[in-house]
């Protein structure tokens, strides 16, 4: 029974290193909500996964003082938080900090996963 549990974790946690191409399908709108360019909505896109690099690099140095379950909550919390935020918020800019704080928390998740 635990390794079912154990395979059900992995598989959750691997669905939010997807969830950065959620984004895709609501560029226009969101082009058309901020009234910003293309090129600054196309960050939104690319953040993530440029943030997942640093991230890693300081989860795994995390990692040396944590356990890998306490990484896992952290870093699934941080995607949760910084993933809905921009729901509530109308500055781009921020929208453009959480984006970023997401890549560092899927980063988070790459070193327990």
């Amino acid at each position: 029974m635990r390794k079912k549990n154990v395979i059900a974790s992995i598989i959750a946690l691997s669905l939010l290193l997807m969830s950065g191409q959620a984004l895709n399908p609501g560029l226009a709108r969101l082009m058309a909500e901020y009234g910003v360019s293309e090129s600054a909505v196309m960050l939104l896109v690319t953040i993530p996964p440029l943030a997942v690099i640093p991230g890693t690099f300081i989860g795994s140095l995390i990692l040396r003082h944590f356990t890998k379950k306490a990484v896992g909550i952290a870093a699934s919390l941080l995607i949760t938080v910084c993933g809905t935020l921009p729901v509530m918020i109308d500055n781009f800019t921020i929208v453009l900090v959480t984006r970023f704080l997401v890549g560092i928390g899927l980063g988070f998740l790459n070193c327990v996963t």
